[in-house]
């Protein structure tokens, strides 16, 4: 009996030592998974500072390009942080020698991480201390193009010209609309919309976060129809459906490509691989059988939508990071656009380039359209500048100023309207043509807009922010009846 009892002693005190050890791994893991949260939201308030900065002219190229790479140093400790810290609790606890090896790991990271969000935060007081010198002249004349003048074109004296007059006018100073109600405010992440694209009926809306996930939302039923889909491993950068809606194709931080059946939400092709760098921008060729891929490490691809062979790439030129890509309308050329200020058009049969590059006084462009009806390629940059260009000679048609403050901007299909997304967190739709805000400010998100789309039949306007929100803004609302 006092054998049994004793065994009865030992086994209570190993299970009551297991649950100790179990809850003390628990409370580790816990407190580290909430300084890693933390930690991301820091990142992001820095990134967005930064970006803000450059946006309006206060950091220099040389600057901007050191911040590219202390912020995707920052992401990639991120990362591995938290695969870390899923490693540890993913180790049993009756595997000692091992979890104290992963304990340490994660305790590591922590320290990495957050030295990479003191090198982003020095990066960018030792930028702000720089640009201080210059804020009196940028306050009383707004924020030119970056260390060029845009309307210095000897071969363009009419454009020049005009041009000079159009920049007398002030955006900011236009009549706003502020009738334009939020239809729906979706919330499917805890993260960031960093991408969204409508569907061709305009009744549906893919998103694509910085968790890694994508959704289809129905409009009108205000929910997700289809997903989350998973796969990605790393951020969702660019997501676009296909001109039939029946496909989506993604691509993402994980440096692939992805294409989705749009309703069931199954992968059918990839992921594609080949990039060395995070995929910026993906999309579907109007003839639905290619899509093209834009990137980080400076080139652009073009693969088969049906098997995911490449028909044409990796395509080099750009002397920076690829932002945007999109086809035009006969699906034999693709455009591209770069931070270092240059569109490209490709041939997509050959891989070679049309033209020699256009060039946009070195601003980042960060979107693009063909024009059906003018035949002209046009473009935005970061600092607000509309450009249209001549795909045939490369010659530049017109240059006008829509906004001041960008932090994301996208064309509506037809290349008429510009929806973008401000600093001070509000949405706006401009006339390409003609300048001055049409809709808007239209006010709801309290976080960094990450991601903008005008839908095809031009009466919605979608809108991705970092406050973990997608808001849907009607833009016809209180009979205002101008078609986008």
């Amino acid at each position: 009996m006092a054998g049994v009892a004793f065994g009865s002693t030992l086994l209570g005190g190993a299970t009551s030592l297991a649950t100790a050890v179990y809850q003390t791994s628990s409370a580790f893991a816990a407190r580290h998974e909430t300084t890693h949260a933390q930690q991301i939201e820091t990142t992001k308030q820095y990134i967005a500072e930064f970006e803000s900065a450059y946006i309006r002219n206060e950091v220099s190229e040389e600057d901007w390009r050191q911040y590219l790479i202390l912020r995707e140093k920052a992401r990639e400790n991120e990362k591995i942080y938290e695969d870390s810290i899923n490693e540890y609790k993913d180790t049993s606890a009756v595997n000692f020698v091992q979890k104290w090896k992963l304990k340490r790991r994660v305790r590591k990271q922590k320290k990495e991480l957050r030295l990479s969000n003191r090198s982003l935060r020095s990066h960018y007081d030792s930028c702000s201390s720089d640009a201080s010198d210059a804020s009196s002249t940028t306050a009383e004349h707004g924020s030119p193009p970056r260390n060029r003048d845009p309307y210095n074109n000897e071969n363009s004296e009419h454009i020049s010209n005009w041009a000079k007059d159009v920049a007398s006018l002030d955006p900011e100073d236009e009549p706003l609309h502020r009738d334009h109600r939020c239809m729906n405010v979706l919330k499917g992440t805890q993260d960031c919309f960093a991408s969204l694209s409508f569907s061709s009926d305009s009744d549906r809306v893919v998103s694509g976060s910085w968790d890694g996930g994508i959704q289809i939302w129905d409009v009108q039923a205000e929910e997700i129809s289809v997903g989350p889909m998973r796969g990605h491993t790393g951020r969702v950068e660019s997501v676009s459906f296909s001109p039939d809606g029946r496909k989506i194709v993604s691509g993402s931080a994980d440096r692939t490509l992805r294409i989705w059946d749009a309703q069931t939400g199954v992968c059918i092709v990839g992921p594609l691989g080949g990039h060395t760098e995070r995929v910026t921008s993906v999309a579907f060729a109007p003839n639905q059988q290619i899509v093209a891929s834009g990137s980080d490490d400076k080139t652009i691809r073009v693969w088969d939508a049906q098997t995911g062979a490449i028909i044409a790439g990796p395509l080099k030129g750009h002397a920076d990071l690829v932002q945007f890509v999109v086809f035009s309308p006969d699906s034999k050329r693709v455009a591209s656009t770069s931070v270092d200020g240059s569109i490209r058009v490709w041939d997509v049969s050959s891989g070679v380039t049309v033209l020699e590059p256009f060039q946009d006084y070195d601003i980042p462009l960060i979107s693009a359209v063909f024009h059906l009806v003018e035949k002209c390629l046009l473009t935005i940059s970061a600092n607000g500048f509309v450009s249209g260009w001549n795909t045939e000679t490369g010659e530049m048609l017109f240059l006008k100023r829509i906004s001041s403050s960008l932090t994301y901007a996208a064309f509506s299909a037809d290349g008429n309207f510009i929806v973008s997304g401000s600093q001070n967190f509000t949405i706006s739709v401009a006339n390409t043509f003609m300048g001055g805000t049409t809709i808007g400010p239209l006010v709801g998100h309290t976080g960094n807009i990450e991601s903008v789309a005008i839908s095809q039949d031009g009466k919605r306007v979608a809108s991705g922010s970092c406050d973990s929100t997608m808001r849907i803004w009607d833009a016809h609302a209180n009979g205002y009846d101008q078609s986008l």
